[in-house]
């Protein structure tokens, strides 16, 4: 489960608040490697988000700004995590901890294994690049297509972002998701090291990146070193929803768990 939450934390007012308008998307996703598809139903507004999704198995993520809390439900198991700021603290903690250990450890461990733990070690790639590549159709969508970089040149990811207007929204009405990379920025940077491919949703604030800056990502491939297709995803269907979290509840009789990191020095 441990690995499915971090997954629902890198891809995520209080519940009595009524939240300004939103964006409802549906969506698909693929893996190379399985060749598995999973769709999601994911909510945003200015504060709040929600992630439904049966990848991995049956979640809900729920996201809530003003308290700075993520709520992961598993179906499957009955079960329900809470990170709040007193677990995002303790999960700071020990992911400095492991930074530590993994750095002493650093300079004997092989390129691959160097590369995967940069981010841990040396922060966010200063050289990532967005380059605008012209405009594509996606759906119903006319988008801008936008190839990123890391400091190799090598494409990470190729992505169409629809701009806002397109679908009747405004930057401020999706604010949530941001304000959600601010939080795990805050107490856990770093944590794409853990999860492959979330550097790019770890760091939304930068104005580079256009990602929910310039418009909502319509369509996303994800390469691996070799510069294969690695993950795909997509949305299939976008429109505005006046939700609060109020309308999503952990089930009754579900049991509370803890959240901790695996100590990957261990595997």
């Amino acid at each position: 489960m441990k690995k499915n939450i971090l997954i629902a934390i890198c891809l995520l007012i209080s519940s009595t608040v009524l939240a300004g308008p939103g964006l409802k998307l549906v969506t698909q996703s693929q893996t190379s490697a399985s060749g598995n598809k999973a769709e999601s139903i994911i909510y945003i507004n200015d504060s709040q988000m929600v992630m439904e999704t049966k990848q991995g198995g049956d979640f809900t993520m729920m996201y809530d700004a003003a308290k700075e809390e993520i709520v992961i439900v598993d179906h499957r198991k009955k079960q329900y995590s809470s990170l709040g700021k007193k677990e995002l603290s303790e999960l700071s903690e020990t992911l400095n901890s492991m930074k530590g250990l993994i750095k002493a450890f650093y300079a004997n461990m092989p390129p691959e294994t160097q590369k995967k733990f940069a981010p841990l070690i040396n922060g966010k790639d200063p050289n990532i690049t967005f380059s605008a590549k012209g405009s594509a159709k996606v759906n119903s969508w006319n988008t801008t297509k936008y190839q990123v970089s890391g400091s190799n040149s090598k494409a990470l990811f190729d992505m169409n972002i629809a701009d806002f207007n397109s679908m009747g929204i405004n930057q401020a009405d999706v604010a949530a998701i941001r304000k959600l990379s601010v939080m795990l920025n805050k107490y856990l940077p770093g944590i794409e090291a853990f999860i492959p491919g979330a550097s790019i949703f770890s760091d939304l604030n930068n104005e580079r990146n256009p990602m929910f800056t310039k418009g909502i990502p319509v369509k996303t491939i994800a390469y691996d070193e070799n510069g294969s297709v690695a993950d795909q995803f997509w949305v299939t269907k976008a429109e505005k929803s006046n939700f609060t979290l109020a309308d999503f509840k952990v089930p009754a009789g579900y049991t509370k768990t803890d959240i901790k990191l695996d100590n990957p020095m261990q595997k």
